[in-house]
């Protein structure tokens, strides 16, 4: 049995699958209280299935970009029990979550980096690795493509999408087209992930960046 956790965006996720087969999930609004609050429904969903911390066979967690202390909680919770019950640890960061989420379409991913930053990250489009920056110079940056009807998603604020959707044609895509987070763990096959000793956090800026930090793309 698969047990896989999201503390990394707007809405805190848990799930149970059994090899293709989503057993059950959960998910609720993230109020700085997923330290206190993830691990008790961990075990009363566990519970509701008569099944218990031994039965858990693989761990997944989504590791970031995302808040600095709610990243954090979802890995400190998977590296305890992988280490105490010798499970495999798998992670997919919140860009990946997102795009299966929302599919194999072509697709910009935006997550807020700090400091009125962006990062974008593309699917299925010709750009490489992940871009940095307010949501004027992504679109600049994006230049070539602002005119495409390239549909995207992300947890931004609305200025950001009023900007986007005055100065380009892209689609953002409604939270109701999008499948669960069960659902999107359900679609990744794991074979193609390698097995990790122990799951790290990843940040799109370190914490307390400043402003004068220098904008670009990043390779990866």
């Amino acid at each position: 049995m698969l047990l896989a956790i999201n503390t990394a965006t707007k809405a805190t996720s848990i799930a149970l699958l059994q090899e293709k087969h989503l057993v059950a999930e959960k998910s609720w609004s993230a109020d700085r209280d997923e330290a206190a609050k993830t691990l008790p429904e961990i075990l009363h969903m566990l519970g509701k299935q008569k099944k218990s911390f031994s039965d858990l066979k693989k761990l997944l967690v989504v590791n970031g970009p995302g808040p600095f202390s709610g990243v954090r909680v979802g890995i400190t919770i998977v590296n305890t029990l992988a280490l105490s019950l010798n499970l495999k640890v798998f992670a997919m960061d919140t860009f990946e979550l997102m795009h299966f989420r929302v599919g194999k379409t072509p697709l910009l991913v935006f997550l807020p980096a700090g400091n009125s930053h962006l990062g974008v990250r593309a699917y299925e489009i010709p750009f490489p690795g992940t871009i940095l920056g307010s949501s004027a110079q992504i679109v600049a940056q994006l230049n070539q493509l602002k005119n495409e009807p390239i549909s995207y998603v992300g947890e931004i604020s609305d200025s950001d999408h009023d900007y986007f959707k005055k100065h380009t044609s892209w689609q953002k895509l409604s939270d109701r087209k999008l499948l669960s987070f069960g659902q999107a763990v359900n679609s990744l096959d794991l074979a193609t992930k390698q097995p990790l000793h122990t799951a790290m956090p990843e940040y799109l800026l370190p914490p307390n960046i400043t402003r004068s930090r220098k904008i670009g793309s990043l390779g990866g």
